[in-house]
């Protein structure tokens, strides 16, 4: 849900981009072997954790926007409340 929600925002590049952010692999938007290895060392929510991080350096280093653009906000209030929503989902389906 969250990465998915990373594409509709800023499209495949940006996405693949921010979940190798937050696997700690080389940084191309390109999800290839190494990017997909490396989504199995990390817990579901461990992951969404750092998906959120890797959302924001995102929009800091690729877009150059910060506390001083119109977006900020709406963007943050985005990211926290997309966070929220995959946190309980995948709760859901631990427990199911």
């Amino acid at each position: 849900f969250y990465l998915r929600d990373c594409c509709f925002n800023r499209g495949l590049g940006g996405a693949g981009m921010i979940l190798q952010r937050a696997l700690g692999v080389d940084v191309d938007g390109k999800v290839g072997p190494k990017t997909m290895a490396a989504i199995g060392t990390v817990s579901p929510t461990d992951l969404l954790q750092r998906l959120r991080q890797a959302r924001e350096w995102y929009e800091r280093e690729k877009k150059k926007r910060n506390e001083s653009s119109d977006l900020w906000r709406g963007l943050v209030n985005r990211w926290n409340n997309a966070l929220r929503l995959a946190t309980e989902l995948a709760r859901q389906e631990v427990v199911s």
